[in-house]
Order: structure tokens, then C-alpha cells, then sequence
């Protein structure tokens, strides 16, 4: 793809298969991209460490009415060690999700569920890394007058 593609986006989970860190999975495969020729302002690689959705936990009163709590979804996540005070987010946030699906009473975090919370969220106030590296890159790649 060096010759025909102009840019790269390598995305994977951090729990793939190896005792790496984060920034060890992602400094080693910058490494193989590098060595295959791919000049380092042509791609990005983006590990999610552990799971990209920190975007759902950004404001919590769509998660509230999509979960149909009758408390504060960090409140509870907190006071039940699923979310540690000061965090920008559940250190397992689909766990966190489940837990939270569980005590409302609810059968699962399913598909429907899940699309209810992406429909009314956005990632603006998203401070992840992996998502800021990805929007980075795109932001380099596509600068704003492309998207005339």
C-alpha cells in the first residue's frame, strides 16, 4: 500500500495477544512501518488501551436517561469501585457499562442501547490519547479547507 495509498492508520486493542505496554505496542509497530518504508508523516498507529469509548463517559446525563438511572451513572460507578475519583473515565468501560445495565435493571448493553448513547454523544470533550492521535492525524491529513 506505500505506493498506492498516501496515508496509514494502524488501530488495534492493547490486549491483542501481547505483555506489551501501550506505548510499547505502538513504538514497535511505528518501528515495522518505518522499516517497510512508510515515512512517519504518512501514518499512525493508534492503540486503544484498553477500549476507545471514553466518548460515552464524556457527559453523563445522556447516560443516565439511555441507562433509565435513577442516580448519576458516575455517582454509582464510584461508589461501587467501577470508576476511581479523579478519572477522566471507568478503567473498563464496557464492564462499567455492564455493571451499570445490570443495576438498572436492564438485560444487557446491547446494540440498541449502545446507538441511543452514540446518537446524542459527542467526542469534543473526549481527552483519550488514542482518539487524539487519530483526529490529530486526520486533522494533518485533511485540513480544514479539504472539506470544501
Amino acid at each position: 500500500y506505500l505506493e498506492t495509498h498516501g496515508n496509514a492508520v494502524a488501530v488495534f486493542d492493547k490486549e491483542y495477544g501481547t505483555d506489551r505496554t501501550a506505548a510499547e505496542s505502538r513504538e514497535h509497530v511505528i518501528q515495522e512501518m518505518q522499516q517497510s518504508g512508510w515515512p512517519r508523516d504518512r501514518f499512525e498507529v493508534v492503540v486503544i488501551d484498553p477500549e476507545l469509548e471514553m466518548w460515552l463517559w464524556t457527559g453523563t446525563s445522556h447516560v443516565k436517561a439511555a441507562f433509565r438511572c435513577q442516580e448519576e451513572p458516575r455517582a454509582w460507578l464510584e461508589a461501587n469501585d467501577w470508576w476511581p475519583a479523579g478519572e477522566p473515565k471507568p478503567p473498563r468501560p464496557k464492564e462499567a457499562a455492564e455493571a451499570l445495565v445490570a443495576h438498572a435493571g436492564q438485560r444487557s448493553f446491547n446494540k440498541t442501547l449502545h446507538r441511543e448513547i452514540v446518537a446524542r454523544s459527542s467526542v469534543a470533550g473526549c481527552v483519550d490519547p488514542a482518539f487524539a492521535l487519530l483526529r490529530d492525524a486526520l486533522r494533518r491529513w485533511f485540513p480544514p479547507e479539504w472539506a470544501q
